[in-house]
């Protein structure tokens, strides 16, 4: 099993709200913004841990910011 594999089956409900956003992204109902802290047009969608039963509920980040965020939250222990 790969590690990714492990972390779906570890983390359902992240996983799922991977899912809803991948959908909503391809449907047109969640467009790509610019990272919320630079402004890179590049940019992930970051799912606060707390609001994974909300999937369309983040912010979008740049690679960068994205990494230092959960290295953030992996610090203050909030983060799977």
């Amino acid at each position: 099993m790969t590690p990714q594999q492990r972390w779906q089956n570890a983390n359902p409900l992240a996983r799922w709200a991977h899912l809803a956003t991948t959908s909503a992204i391809k449907k047109g109902i969640l467009v790509r913004q610019s990272c919320a802290i630079c402004g890179s047009t590049r940019t992930d969608f970051h799912h606060d841990p707390r609001f994974y039963d909300q999937p369309l509920r983040g912010t979008w980040l740049c690679r960068l910011h994205h990494v230092a965020e959960h290295r953030r939250l992996r610090q203050e222990g909030g983060d799977q």
